[in-house]
C-alpha cells in the first residue's frame, strides 16, 4: 500500500526519486542501522520536543548545503518513550516538534518532509 502511495504521490508531484520507507523496527535496531550511513541530519520526532525544524535548522551550519541528506524517524501510534528519543539523541538525532497539532503516525513523515523540502528550496 504504502508502495503505490509514494509512486502517486511522486508522479503527480514530478519527483525524480521516490522516498524510501522501511518495515517497521524495533528502536534499538532502527539507531543501530542509521548510525551505519551518513546523513547531514538526523531527525526524530516527538511531541514533547520544544525545538521546532526552523530553530533547528538556525542553529546549524547545514544551511549551506543545497539538498543535504536528511533521516527522518517516525514514531508509532501513541508515540516513542522518553527513553527512546534520549537514546536517539544520544546519537546525534535531534529531536522536533512539527507543531501543536499532534499528526497520525502515516502523515508525520510526508509533513515533515515538506518542511524540510520548503526550508532548502531557493
Amino acid at each position: 500500500r504504502w508502495e503505490t502511495v509514494i509512486v502517486n504521490a511522486a508522479q503527480q508531484s514530478g519527483r525524480l526519486y521516490l522516498p524510501k520507507i522501511n518495515e517497521p523496527k524495533q528502536i534499538l535496531n532502527v539507531i543501530e542501522e542509521i548510525n551505519e550511513k551518513e546523513f547531514d541530519l538526523k531527525f526524530v520526532a516527538w511531541e514533547k520536543s520544544d525545538f521546532g525544524l526552523k530553530k533547528i535548522l538556525e542553529q546549524s551550519s547545514i544551511q549551506s548545503l543545497k539538498s543535504p541528506k536528511v533521516c527522518i524517524v517516525i514514531g508509532p501510534e501513541g508515540g516513542l518513550s522518553e527513553k527512546e528519543v534520549h537514546q536517539m539523541e544520544n546519537k546525534e538525532f535531534k529531536a522536533i516538534s512539527l507543531g501543536e497539532t499532534i499528526l497520525r503516525t502515516e502523515h508525520a513523515g510526508f509533513a515533515l518532509s515538506a518542511m524540510i523540502q520548503y526550508s532548502f528550496a531557493q
